[in-house]
């Protein structure tokens, strides 16, 4: 006889089927209010691919970035700006040294790890990213979450487990 209010044992693989698909659903909704969250209050989630900011940020940390006006930039600061000698790509480093120009502010910046230093300007009125946040580690989670392969995988497990869920509902009554 079974005590009321305790449910009946239908089978390991059912009860744990059904905590897994709760659980991939939880922690999707977390990861996208958590990234929704940042963008809505302005910051810009980037991941870090190289070690040329360690022992401060390593690779694979994600850095949370705001715009700024550049003049709100200060010496010790860790930004984020396009390197317009590497085809603007999108750059890390600490500024270790600025001077404010008539129509703009020019900036020198340098990875903790590096020796050579990058010169660039903004104009007095521009923006600069200035590194708010870092969280360890999960740029490899994200990055392997990037693959198209883990990706559909992923997305293809999480219907699994949802459409096992609601099959089990129906069949249960």
């Amino acid at each position: 006889m079974q005590a009321v209010g305790v449910p009946a044992r239908s089978g390991g693989v059912r009860l744990w089927l059904d905590r897994a698909a709760l659980a991939a659903v939880g922690v999707a909704l977390l990861a996208v209010g958590a990234v929704a969250s940042a963008v809505v209050l302005g910051y810009r989630p980037l991941l870090v691919r190289s070690g040329s900011m360690a022992p401060a940020i390593h690779t694979g940390d994600v850095v949370l970035s705001r715009l700024v006006e550049a003049r709100e930039i200060s010496v010790g600061d860790v930004v984020t700006f396009r390197d317009p000698t590497r085809d603007q790509r999108l750059i890390t480093h600490r500024v270790v040294g600025m001077r404010p120009q008539a129509q703009a502010i020019a900036f020198v910046t340098r990875g903790d790890a590096n020796t050579g230093e990058e010169r660039w300007s903004v104009a007095r009125d521009g923006t600069v990213g200035r590194v708010s946040m870092r969280v360890p580690k999960v740029g490899y989670v994200l990055a392997w979450i990037g693959l198209p392969i883990v990706r559909m995988s992923v997305l293809l497990l999480g219907c699994l487990l949802v459409g096992w869920a609601l099959i089990r509902r129906i069949w249960d009554g």
